[in-house]
């Protein structure tokens, strides 16, 4: 049977077990875990998002850009790294500690004495010993949170000023044809090496660009414009290569054209462009359309000057590439 001095045994048992460390030290643990988790996320920030400047303290923001086309128009795209990434951040919510203490002293007759729970146990068998043992059971829950209010304010800094959509110019050429071939053999020749260097290109707009002194081909870059014009060059062709959006058309305004004022701008045009047609001329007057483009400026101030010299009134634009 259980005596006085077995229960001041079995108290005395129970006081030695450090309560305070089968607590503290799981939730001491816990407070470090979530500071190293806080130092990686800066560490992480840090390199991904920054980088020192130059003979510099400061940092700067790491960008990244990407190229694409929308609506046929090559545009750029710059935002910076951070945003894109995801940023890690853990943090520890709750702790869940469950232990159990035991203590087993034994006489003649004997008793366990457990904590656990709250609860308490009496038996009465056993060997003369006394005994006690600690079990602890740790439940630790991290979940992502939300962001910092600062790092929040600096990804609202960086929507507000870092997101940028860049528009890249356009730059497309064209060659026009300078000089007509001497002869029939020459002519089929330059269409053929055309034919074969722009297969796209139709062999009788070829044959009319060299014939009538036209656009051969636009709207190509400039290496295709470069690769063509050397093509045409080694056969003795002769073409200028342009800009597109530095190319001037020339188009008659005004609706006070008579039979004989159309005639004269007509016969005007035709001496200052010989490569037109006249009945072109005459429609594209008629039918206020562009009568030449392709031009520089200076060839079309000229055709302008000779249009108001013989009575007409035109105007003058820029070929826009879009």
């Amino acid at each position: 049977m259980m005596t006085i001095n077995d229960i001041k045994t079995a108290n005395t048992a129970f006081d030695s077990i450090p309560f305070e460390n089968l607590i503290g030290a799981p939730l001491c643990a816990c407070v470090n875990a979530q500071k190293q988790a806080a130092e990686a996320t800066i560490n992480y920030i840090q390199e991904m998002g920054f980088e020192k400047k130059k003979n510099s303290t400061d940092l700067s923001v790491i960008m990244v850009s990407f190229e694409f086309v929308q609506d046929g128009i090559p545009k750029k795209l710059q935002l910076p790294l951070l945003s894109i990434v995801p940023v890690p951040y853990l943090q520890i919510d709750t702790v869940d500690i469950k232990f159990t203490a035991e203590v087993a002293a034994n006489s003649d007759d004997t008793f366990n004495a457990r904590i656990s729970n709250q609860r308490y146990e009496e038996d009465t068998k056993g060997t003369k010993s006394l005994d006690y043992k600690g079990l602890i059971d740790l439940n630790i829950r991290a979940t992502g949170t939300n962001m910092p209010a600062g790092l929040a304010k600096i990804f609202q800094v960086f929507e507000s000023y870092c997101f940028q959509i860049e528009e890249k110019p356009i730059v497309l050429y064209y060659l026009k044809v300078m000089e007509r071939p001497s002869n029939k053999t020459k002519l089929n020749t330059l269409v053929n090496k055309v034919m074969y260097t722009k297969p796209d290109l139709a062999e009788e707009a070829i044959r009319y660009a060299f014939e009538n002194l036209g656009v051969l081909c636009s709207h190509i870059t400039l290496e295709e414009a470069d690769n063509l014009n050397d093509v045409i060059e080694r056969d003795g062709g002769k073409v200028r290569l342009g800009e597109v959006a530095n190319a001037y058309y020339v188009q008659l305004i005004g609706d006070d054209i008579t039979k004989p004022k159309l005639a004269k701008i007509t016969a005007k045009i035709k001496a200052e462009r010989p490569e037109l047609d006249e009945k072109d001329i005459v429609e594209a007057i008629n039918e206020k359309l562009v009568i030449c483009q392709y031009l520089t400026l200076e060839e079309a101030e000229r055709l302008n000057d000779v249009i108001e010299k013989a009575g007409g009134k035109a105007k003058l634009g820029l070929i826009i590439d879009r």
